[in-house]
Protein backbone atom coordinates (compact mmCIF):
# COMPACT_ATOMS: atom_id res chain seq x y z
CA UNK A 1 0.00 0.00 0.00
CA UNK A 2 1.42 3.44 -0.84
CA UNK A 3 2.58 5.42 2.18
CA UNK A 4 1.42 8.78 0.76
CA UNK A 5 1.81 11.20 3.70
CA UNK A 6 1.88 8.49 6.39
CA UNK A 7 -1.73 9.02 7.40
CA UNK A 8 -5.11 7.74 6.23
CA UNK A 9 -6.37 11.22 5.31
CA UNK A 10 -5.92 10.92 1.53
CA UNK A 11 -7.35 7.38 1.44
CA UNK A 12 -10.40 8.37 3.52
CA UNK A 13 -11.03 11.50 1.45
CA UNK A 14 -10.82 9.52 -1.81
CA UNK A 15 -13.28 6.92 -0.51
CA UNK A 16 -15.74 9.62 0.54
CA UNK A 17 -15.35 11.37 -2.82
CA UNK A 18 -16.06 8.10 -4.67
CA UNK A 19 -19.17 7.67 -2.57
CA UNK A 20 -20.52 5.11 -0.15
CA UNK A 21 -23.38 2.73 -0.75
CA UNK A 22 -24.92 -0.07 1.30
CA UNK A 23 -23.55 -3.57 0.83
CA UNK A 24 -25.73 -6.07 -1.02
CA UNK A 25 -25.19 -8.63 1.74
CA UNK A 26 -25.64 -7.88 5.41
CA UNK A 27 -22.36 -7.12 7.17
CA UNK A 28 -22.26 -9.05 10.44
CA UNK A 29 -22.31 -7.10 13.68
CA UNK A 30 -20.50 -8.38 16.74
CA UNK A 31 -22.00 -7.31 20.04
CA UNK A 32 -20.04 -8.56 23.05
CA UNK A 33 -21.63 -10.08 26.15
CA UNK A 34 -18.36 -10.16 28.11
CA UNK A 35 -14.96 -8.44 27.93
CA UNK A 36 -12.26 -9.86 25.67
CA UNK A 37 -8.70 -8.90 26.61
CA UNK A 38 -5.20 -9.55 25.33
CA UNK A 39 -2.08 -8.38 27.09
CA UNK A 40 1.66 -8.60 27.15
CA UNK A 41 3.49 -7.12 30.10
CA UNK A 42 2.12 -3.61 30.69
CA UNK A 43 0.49 -3.50 27.24
CA UNK A 44 -3.12 -4.51 26.63
CA UNK A 45 -6.15 -4.16 24.39
CA UNK A 46 -9.59 -4.88 25.80
CA UNK A 47 -13.00 -4.88 24.09
CA UNK A 48 -15.98 -4.61 26.43
CA UNK A 49 -19.73 -4.60 25.87
CA UNK A 50 -20.77 -1.12 24.75
CA UNK A 51 -21.77 0.98 21.77
CA UNK A 52 -18.52 2.33 20.34
CA UNK A 53 -15.59 4.20 21.79
CA UNK A 54 -11.85 3.80 21.78
CA UNK A 55 -9.80 4.97 24.73
CA UNK A 56 -6.09 4.66 23.96
CA UNK A 57 -3.02 5.63 25.95
CA UNK A 58 0.68 5.46 25.16
CA UNK A 59 3.82 6.01 27.21
CA UNK A 60 7.17 6.39 25.45
CA UNK A 61 10.48 7.30 27.10
CA UNK A 62 11.19 9.89 24.40
CA UNK A 63 10.15 13.32 25.68
CA UNK A 64 8.86 14.30 22.25
CA UNK A 65 6.22 11.56 22.52
CA UNK A 66 5.86 10.99 26.26
CA UNK A 67 2.52 9.99 27.74
CA UNK A 68 -0.61 10.67 25.70
CA UNK A 69 -4.22 9.54 25.78
CA UNK A 70 -7.21 10.12 23.53
CA UNK A 71 -10.86 9.15 23.67
CA UNK A 72 -12.49 8.66 20.27
CA UNK A 73 -16.25 8.27 20.36
CA UNK A 74 -16.84 8.03 16.62
CA UNK A 75 -17.79 10.64 14.11
CA UNK A 76 -15.53 13.02 12.21
CA UNK A 77 -12.89 10.38 11.52
CA UNK A 78 -11.66 12.47 8.59
CA UNK A 79 -10.56 15.37 10.79
CA UNK A 80 -9.89 13.69 14.16
CA UNK A 81 -8.09 10.43 13.31
CA UNK A 82 -7.28 10.08 9.59
CA UNK A 83 -4.69 12.93 9.47
CA UNK A 84 -2.51 11.36 12.20
CA UNK A 85 0.74 10.16 10.62
CA UNK A 86 2.75 7.07 11.38
CA UNK A 87 5.81 7.72 13.50
CA UNK A 88 9.15 6.26 14.38
CA UNK A 89 12.22 6.87 16.48
CA UNK A 90 15.39 7.91 14.67
CA UNK A 91 17.39 5.12 16.33
CA UNK A 92 14.86 2.54 15.04
CA UNK A 93 14.87 4.03 11.53
CA UNK A 94 18.65 3.71 11.32
CA UNK A 95 18.53 0.08 12.50
CA UNK A 96 15.69 -0.80 10.09
CA UNK A 97 17.48 0.75 7.12
CA UNK A 98 20.62 -1.23 7.93
CA UNK A 99 18.42 -4.35 7.64
CA UNK A 100 17.00 -3.23 4.28
CA UNK A 101 13.63 -2.20 5.76
CA UNK A 102 11.68 1.09 5.58
CA UNK A 103 13.64 2.13 2.51
CA UNK A 104 10.70 4.24 1.26
CA UNK A 105 10.26 5.98 4.61
CA UNK A 106 11.05 9.67 4.88
CA UNK A 107 10.06 12.81 6.73
CA UNK A 108 7.42 13.23 4.00
CA UNK A 109 5.52 10.11 5.14
CA UNK A 110 6.34 9.70 8.83
CA UNK A 111 6.93 11.73 11.95
CA UNK A 112 10.46 11.00 13.15
CA UNK A 113 11.45 11.58 16.77
CA UNK A 114 14.95 11.95 18.19
CA UNK A 115 14.61 11.82 21.99
CA UNK A 116 13.17 15.26 22.83
CA UNK A 117 12.61 16.70 19.36
CA UNK A 118 10.48 16.19 16.28
CA UNK A 119 12.68 16.10 13.17
CA UNK A 120 9.91 17.08 10.74
CA UNK A 121 10.18 20.79 9.90
CA UNK A 122 6.38 21.21 9.87
CA UNK A 123 6.02 19.66 13.33
CA UNK A 124 2.92 17.80 14.43
CA UNK A 125 -0.63 18.05 13.10
CA UNK A 126 -2.00 17.54 16.63
CA UNK A 127 -0.25 17.80 20.00
CA UNK A 128 -1.40 14.20 20.56
CA UNK A 129 -0.79 12.97 16.99
CA UNK A 130 1.07 9.87 18.20
CA UNK A 131 -1.83 8.40 20.17
CA UNK A 132 -4.29 9.37 17.44
CA UNK A 133 -2.22 7.36 14.96
CA UNK A 134 -2.36 4.38 17.33
CA UNK A 135 -6.17 4.65 17.17
CA UNK A 136 -5.94 4.77 13.37
CA UNK A 137 -3.84 1.59 13.47
CA UNK A 138 -6.31 -0.12 15.80
CA UNK A 139 -9.32 0.77 13.63
CA UNK A 140 -7.50 -0.59 10.57
CA UNK A 141 -6.57 -3.80 12.36
CA UNK A 142 -10.14 -4.26 13.61
CA UNK A 143 -11.45 -4.12 10.02
CA UNK A 144 -9.75 -7.46 9.45
CA UNK A 145 -12.40 -8.92 11.76
CA UNK A 146 -14.92 -8.82 8.91
CA UNK A 147 -17.68 -7.61 11.23
CA UNK A 148 -18.82 -4.35 12.71
CA UNK A 149 -17.64 -4.47 16.32
CA UNK A 150 -20.07 -2.88 18.75
CA UNK A 151 -17.81 -2.44 21.77
CA UNK A 152 -15.95 -0.06 23.99
CA UNK A 153 -12.23 -0.56 23.52
CA UNK A 154 -9.40 0.36 25.85
CA UNK A 155 -5.78 0.04 24.82
CA UNK A 156 -2.58 0.90 26.62
CA UNK A 157 0.90 0.77 25.08
CA UNK A 158 -0.39 -1.68 22.48
CA UNK A 159 0.84 -2.41 18.95
CA UNK A 160 -0.29 -4.13 15.76
CA UNK A 161 0.59 -7.55 17.19
CA UNK A 162 -1.74 -7.09 20.17
CA UNK A 163 -4.47 -5.57 17.97
CA UNK A 164 -4.37 -8.64 15.71
CA UNK A 165 -4.29 -10.97 18.72
CA UNK A 166 -7.53 -9.33 19.88
CA UNK A 167 -9.04 -9.85 16.42
CA UNK A 168 -8.08 -13.55 16.59
CA UNK A 169 -9.85 -13.90 19.94
CA UNK A 170 -12.94 -12.12 18.58
CA UNK A 171 -13.18 -14.06 15.30
CA UNK A 172 -14.91 -17.15 16.78
CA UNK A 173 -17.64 -14.84 18.15
CA UNK A 174 -18.60 -13.48 14.71
CA UNK A 175 -21.84 -14.97 13.37
CA UNK A 176 -22.49 -14.64 9.62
Amino acid sequence: MPALDGSARLFAAAILEAGLRPLDNAYPELELSAPVRVEQGESFVEACPGDFRIEYSIDFPEKAIGTQSFLYTGGDYLSLIAPARTFGRLKDVEMMRSMGLSLGGSLANAVVVDEDKILNAEGLRFADEFVRHKILDLIGDLWTLGASLKADIRAHKANHRLHIELVRKLLPLVRP
